[in-house]
């Protein structure tokens, strides 16, 4: 790092030399970095700035020496600070020397998976399955993958990479290579889109779909995104549904609009903030009454196995609805033990072993509940299971940990965003 000279209260002489022996060290680190980069990259790029005529090193020094020997010792400082600026950059640039091609990896397998993602829901879900789907040179492609994947395993391994950097490549050859094998379909895909009577239409939504997608990438940046695009939401989808739908569930969307309008409220509130047991207390609360809410509506979208008979079939609901109440009691316990580990903890300094204890016994068994819930594949499949069922145990599973691990409103949001 750079030598804070200003809080050096010496002679301007003595500031030089320090600045010097800081400028040397910086030096030193940029040269090893340098050098590695050099022995391990097989197309290195040495960092430009540093070999202009004016900026190489030697010249820099000398004129550092030189200014000391005159005792321009402001002018040398000056020329150390720089010469220091240069070699952090440097450092900078070798660090970063590796972005540009890993995040076009990293891109490329993004685009592959997508692509791939879609082929599939195309071929599987909308298109017939009359037409080919495979390309007839499938063999050839994928032996094509192999020779990219091999070649960049071969320019990392002379590289020195890390092992990641080969999980990194293999991912997009992978997809691309599953999508280049299915030519056929992405030409059916082209000529279905030909003879739409509205072309536009898909188009407009792939468009919509792009700027949500920005919108996300820039609320990483600015949080307060996420709360303009719910409050958009709860004003605009109630008046995109039919006009029938609006008559007869006045009061669901009046409801929905609200809990969206609730929910944008947490992205403005500060990231940093302390502990408040009633918040925490308050989030568990609706959490467990909407479970209790859940179980008692149940049985409108508890189904049985598939191929069993009356009683069994009886028995399976009756198991699968106790199942929801065992996970709503699990958010109830949870809701109890946050505060009394926060209060035993703030009191003696740790947390006791039987709270310890406690917590991970019920963690554990909030985790569990959801594979019990799917337990059904081998009998009947996962298709006897209504889908609102299934959302509720996904619900109830996150819940509990939610509850455990809250310290002020997280349950609340919780609540709020599963609610929409």
């Amino acid at each position: 790092g750079t030598l804070p000279l200003a809080y050096l209260d010496t002679s301007r002489k003595y500031r030089a030399h320090s600045a010097l022996a800081n400028a040397l060290q910086v030096l030193e680190q940029y040269r090893v970095k340098h050098d590695q980069k050099q022995h391990t990259e097989m197309f290195f790029k040495p960092y430009a700035p540093m070999h202009q005529p004016t900026n190489m090193p030697e010249h820099m020094l000398a004129r550092i020496q030189q200014a000391i020997s005159s005792e321009k010792f402001d002018d040398a400082e000056a020329e150390c600070l720089r010469l220091i600026a240069l070699c952090l950059e440097g450092l900078r640039y070798f660090q970063r020397y590796d972005w540009l091609l890993l995040r076009s990896i990293v891109s490329a397998g993004y685009l592959g998976w997508i692509a791939y993602s879609l082929l599939y829901i195309f071929g599987e879900y909308i298109l017939p399955d009359s037409s080919p789907r495979r390309s007839q040179r499938s063999g050839t492609v994928a032996v094509l993958g192999l020779v990219v994947l091999a070649a960049f395993s071969a320019m990392f391994y002379r590289q020195g990479s890390p092992a990641m950097y080969y999980a990194y490549a293999a991912f997009p050859v992978y997809f691309w290579t599953g999508v280049l094998q299915q030519v056929p379909l992405v030409r059916q895909i082209a000529a279905s889109y030909t003879q739409l009577a509205v072309r536009w239409r898909p188009a407009a939504f792939v468009g919509v779909y792009v700027v949500i997608l920005e919108a996300l990438v820039y609320a990483y940046f600015d949080r307060r995104v996420y709360s303009a695009a719910f409050a958009l939401l709860a004003l605009v989808w109630p008046l995109a549904v039919s006009p029938r739908f609006r008559r007869e569930h006045t009061t669901l969307l009046g409801l929905w609009s609200g809990v969206c309008l609730l929910t944008s409220v947490f992205t403005l509130l500060p990231v940093e903030r302390n502990d408040h047991l009633g918040l925490v207390i308050a989030g568990g609360a609706l959490i467990t009454l909407s479970g209790i809410a859940a179980w008692h509506y149940s049985a409108a979208f508890t189904l049985p196995p598939l191929g069993v008979g009356v009683k069994e079939a009886r028995q399976a609901v009756a198991l699968d609805r106790l199942m929801l109440l065992v996970q709503t009691l699990l958010v109830g316990v949870a809701t109890v033990l946050g505060p009394m580990t926060s209060k035993e903890t703030e009191r003696r300094g740790h947390l006791p072993r039987l709270y310890q204890l406690s917590c991970w016994a019920v963690l554990v068994a909030a985790t569990l509940l959801p594979f019990v819930h799917g337990s059904r594949r081998g009998r009947g499949g996962a298709h006897d299971q209504h889908y609102l069922y299934r959302l509720v145990t996904i619900y109830l599973a996150f819940a509990t940990p939610f509850v455990l691990l809250t310290v002020s409103y997280e349950s609340l949001f919780y609540f709020a965003y599963s609610s929409v």
